[in-house]
């Protein structure tokens, strides 16, 4: 037993290690769970991480469109805002201008992009999206898309961010709201505001006449029916007199002058542009009927003249030296002569000089005035010499007398032409001229309405403005369709026709195209010093800028509007084409901005309550009597009119009806009513509004004059200037003048474009994570 028990207690001794073992193994175990467990939550942690980093990325791309579009929506709503600012002439009240700007909104809106295309609408959609390497609009629901009613809704719009390293992906899901604002803007508030006309010196509905010799800086506005000597309207510059345009210096940064006149600035005397833009219908230089030449000058880069109609030289000795650009933005065709820009040299050794020209545009063709007709005779050349016109008539060697011929009993056209001996003329055998049934070519007939009535003047009538084009540039290039006609002695004679009126008509170094950089034409033009002929076609005219500037014109004519064209909408829009409802005596009528211009209000009625003009007294039976103030005697209208003056002004008489109150620091604020006014009298510095009354400038003036008559600068007068800060400095200040301002008078309160965010018009709603639509889910898509 004793052994046993020794054996035993020897064979325990590794016991301890055992258990040892034991517990190092279950340590192992547990090590080896907490590690495991660890690395599953870092796992998912991690996968968490990328989910919500997918997941804010995505959100991130979803804001990026939102932003977007909301920008987008707004500028629409800005941009269509100030268009129809634009058209407020076209509206009656504040409700139809909303009403108009809801539309043009609504359009602006539909314009964006093709909304029933899946394809199309992801990609604008995306072009908000910076991150395209990873994220995308990858689905919208384009079928249940309405644009016909607010608020445009795109619904199911899902962004997906996908990790292009991890193939890691969120999506979210959205429907977008595109909203019209529920306010009503103020439109009437802003058009009373327009403030443009204080940048002017001299606004006269009936036509400014210089007479003597000025300077002018700011702007002229010069309407129609001066009654000149010759002049039917406009800025009339009378014999020996000139008037010289300068920078004005008056405005936060100094600007050309802005002249526009809405029939002609006609120039008796001289012109001198040196810092200018000159809008008009016609420029006449020189004056046939009162035997004077006229001189206009653009001197220098900065200066352009933009002529609806024609540039004439209508006098002997007349010059034109042009300058910076020459815009003659009136087509021709069918419009006739009074629409179709040319520059027309009819007085003999006149000189036009175009060498400094950057730009010269003439989108138009030469007229014969044809007074017993209704219809002038359109020549093929842009630059029209009066000697031209020869080559237009039938030649001498087919008629079977002279042209043009004696009418007389018995004896007519078909006597007169010989029409087998036309059938050699190389324009009828290149098809040049119309023909009648019987292949004789047809002749345009024309008798003077004065003189000797008895002669009869036959024209080619060729069968399209083309045809007329190809005939002048035969008889210049001596063939036609390549056949020489060299030898023809007809076209040779022709040809020296054309040759001697340049000769004849620009006299001198004068030249017509010089070293333009870009001279486009709907027909001829000449260089006399290099004995050139140049040919151009109406293709060739910049037709898109002519329309802007026909557009511009109507809204300078209208509002004074100096706006930059770039910035004018539906600038391809014709003048004939834009319709204005105007309510009348006879109902509502549509009318063209021609018919308004000259037949309804005009800009004067947009800038000065009129009404206030008439003012009310009491009968002795209680009633309300109502007088117009030119038959008013002077102190009855002071008595109404003279409210409280601000502190600095003070009433110092009434001199042929007009007002005066002068202010201490010697600026004048004048109303004049019903009589002439003379600046010479009290007021070189200030405001002078008149009404039914003329407006005399005989000494220098700094200011604003503006009538609904006429105002004449006169001897005595050296400088007008516009002074922008003084002129609203003195309306404001005086209570008399402040209620005939619309600008300076209190308007209804309503909400202007800067109180909408962009909230007001986008939203979103229905947010949607991973969310799949039931096509995805009908074909079991994952992702």
């Amino acid at each position: 037993m004793g052994k046993i028990r020794s054996f035993l207690k020897k064979d325990n001794k590794g016991s301890t290690m055992v258990v040892a073992l034991v517990a190092i193994a279950f340590v192992g175990v547990l090590a080896s769970t907490i590690l495991t467990a660890t690395m599953a939550n870092y796992k998912m942690k991690h996968i968490n991480y990328k989910a919500k980093k997918t997941f804010y990325n995505a959100e991130s791309a979803v804001d990026e469109i939102y932003d977007g579009l909301s920008k987008v929506c707004y500028d629409a709503l800005e941009s269509e805002y100030m268009e129809t600012v634009s058209h407020l002439v076209a509206n009656s009240s504040n409700g139809d201008a909303n009403a108009s700007l809801m539309g043009r909104y609504k359009k602006a809106i539909k314009d964006l992009t093709v909304w029933s295309d899946k394809a199309l609408l992801m990609e604008y959609l995306n072009g908000f999206i910076t991150d395209t390497d990873n994220a995308s609009v990858i689905d919208v629901n384009v079928d249940d898309i309405n644009m016909t009613a607010m608020p445009f809704i795109i619904p199911d719009v899902t962004v997906q961010y996908r990790e292009k390293a991890t193939d890691d992906f969120s999506k979210v899901t959205i429907d977008l709201e595109m909203y019209y604002p529920n306010v009503q803007f103020d439109f009437i508030q802003d058009k009373n505001n327009l403030k443009t006309y204080l940048d002017f010196s001299m606004i006269g509905m009936e036509g400014v006449a210089v007479k003597t010799n000025v300077s002018e800086s700011g702007g002229i506005y010069a309407g129609n029916g001066y009654d000149t000597i010759v002049s039917s309207g406009g800025l009339d510059v009378w014999t020996a007199s000139s008037l010289q345009l300068d920078k004005n210096t008056s405005t936060p940064v100094a600007s050309d002058t802005l002249i526009i006149a809405n029939e002609v600035v006609g120039i008796k005397g001289s012109v001198y542009s040196n810092h200018a833009k000159i809008w008009t219908k016609n420029i006449n230089v020189g004056d046939d009927r009162a035997s004077t030449n006229g001189y206009f000058y653009m001197n220098g880069p900065e200066n352009a003249a933009y002529v609806s109609d024609d540039l004439t030289l209508s006098f002997g000795g007349s010059q034109a030296i042009l300058a910076g650009e020459y815009w003659g933005y009136g087509g021709s065709n069918s419009l006739g002569a009074a629409s179709s820009s040319a520059i027309i040299v009819n007085g003999k050794s006149s000189v036009l000089n175009t060498t400094d020209l950057n730009k010269l545009i003439l989108a138009g063709s030469s007229y014969i005035s044809i007074r017993n007709d209704s219809q002038d005779y359109d020549m093929g050349d842009s630059l029209g010499i009066k000697g031209m016109q020869r080559i237009y008539l039938v030649p001498n060697e087919y008629m079977n007398s002279s042209n043009p011929y004696q009418a007389k009993s018995g004896y007519g056209l078909a006597e007169a032409v010989n029409y087998e001996a036309m059938k050699n003329f190389f324009a009828y055998k290149a098809g040049y001229l119309e023909t009648d049934g019987s292949g004789n070519p047809v002749i345009y007939t024309v008798s003077p309405s004065s003189g000797d009535t008895s002669s009869t003047y036959c024209y080619l009538k060729f069968k399209n403005e083309l045809s007329r084009f190809k005939y002048v540039k035969s008889i210049i290039d001596l063939k036609y369709d390549g056949i020489d006609i060299s030898s023809d002695p007809v076209a040779t004679r022709l040809r020296n026709i054309v040759a001697s009126s340049a000769n004849n008509f620009l006299s001198n170094s004068s030249s017509s195209i010089g070293s333009i950089e870009s001279a486009q034409s709907s027909g001829i033009l000449y260089d006399k010093s290099s004995g050139m002929f140049y040919p151009s076609m109406g293709a060739a005219v910049d037709d898109a800028g002519c329309a802007r500037k026909s557009y511009k014109y109507a809204i300078l004519k209208r509002f004074l509007y100096d706006e930059d064209e770039s910035k004018i909408t539906d600038p391809f829009m014709p003048e004939s084409q834009i319709s204005i409802t105007v309510a009348d005596d006879m109902g509502t009528k549509v009318h063209s901005i021609k018919d308004f211009d000259e037949n309804y209000k005009n800009y004067y009625d947009y800038v000065i309550e009129t009404s206030e003009f008439r003012v009310t007294d009491t009968a002795e039976d209680g009633s309300i009597i109502m007088d117009a103030s030119s038959e008013l005697d002077p102190a009855k209208v002071k008595q109404i009119l003279d409210d409280a003056i601000d502190d600095g002004y003070s009433h110092t008489g009434d001199e042929n009806g007009c007002t005066i109150y002068k202010h201490e620091n010697g600026e004048s604020a004048v109303l004049a009513l019903g009589e002439t006014y003379r600046t010479s009298t009290g007021a070189q510095k200030g405001v002078i509004l008149s009404y039914n009354g003329n407006v005399i400038v005989d000494s220098n003036f700094t200011g604003l004059i503006i009538t609904n008559r006429k105002i004449e600068v006169a001897p005595g007068c050296s400088s007008i200037d516009a002074d922008h800060k003084l002129a609203e400095r003195i309306i404001k200040n005086n209570s008399i003048l402040s209620k005939f301002f619309k600008a300076f008078r209190e308007t209804s309160s309503g909400l202007n474009p800067e109180e909408i965010t962009m909230e007001d018009l986008l939203t979103y709603s229905n947010w949607r994570k991973n969310y799949e639509n039931e096509a995805e889910s009908e074909t079991g898509t994952e992702e």
